[in-house]
């Protein structure tokens, strides 16, 4: 199975989340069973993995629940890299697959909540997707998500105020924001496409039922998509 990464991003240290493109726009996951994929599979730590990188996933088992339609189980040691896109050549594949809004991506089921989203556990049809925003620009965030976060304005939903997991704008800790890389794309989000996803279900403080909670996977500037390739 051959896809193009185009969800690069952060989970707990030394953890990382990786989507890519079928050439019909399908999102794909490769997971492993009972644990996330670690770092070393990155390309800048020797691994087969980074945006805009055509991989051959080898023989893969599909492991489909919902709303992760995606996810499929796969053997590191067979992932082969085939070809990496160039910053614009990655653009145009994205541009094909980018969508003009959440519910769209997403389906009805995605539900405001409090400037953000969310998809109720074991509801849904997809949990990955592009989007092409009215509007994208950094905001204000919490110490939980170390202040990196993009409100982005939606068709249907609004402005949506939702943390960002790209894995090019945090430190190796996966703690510390790369505030130099922040601010170094902040003056270019406009028309900018942003790669979205929807987290595994957890619970926030204040909630009283676990919940499927929209983020930004990855920042897709328009002059430069793979700007800093991960």
């Amino acid at each position: 199975m051959r896809i193009l990464i185009n969800h690069l991003t952060r989970m707990r240290p030394g953890r990382i989340c990786v989507a890519g493109v079928t050439t019909n726009g399908a999102h794909i996951r490769p997971v492993l069973d009972g644990e996330q994929l670690g770092r070393d599979l990155l390309s800048s730590e020797g691994g087969p993995f980074s945006l805009g990188q055509v991989v051959d996933l080898g023989k893969t088992r599909s492991r489909q629940s919902v709303p992760e339609v995606e996810d499929v189980v796969f053997r590191p040691e067979e992932v082969k890299p085939e070809k990496m896109l160039s910053s614009a050549e990655f653009g145009d594949v994205m541009k094909q697959f980018a969508k003009s809004s959440l519910v769209e991506i997403f389906g009805k089921d995605l539900i405001p909540h409090r400037r953000t989203a969310a998809v109720s556990e074991g509801e849904g049809s997809v949990s990955l997707g592009v989007l092409r925003p009215e509007g994208a620009r950094f905001s204000s965030g919490t110490p939980q998500d170390g202040g990196v976060r993009l409100t982005v304005e939606d068709t249907d939903l609004g402005d949506l105020t939702l943390p960002v997991t790209d894995l090019r704008l945090w430190k190796p800790d996966h703690r510390t924001p790369a505030r130099r890389a922040v601010e170094g794309i902040r003056s270019a989000l406009e028309g900018c496409l942003v790669a979205v996803g929807l987290s595994r279900p957890f619970r926030p403080p204040g909630h009283s039922v676990p919940r499927h909670w929209l983020q930004v996977n990855n920042l897709f500037p328009v002059g430069d998509p793979l700007w800093a390739r991960a």
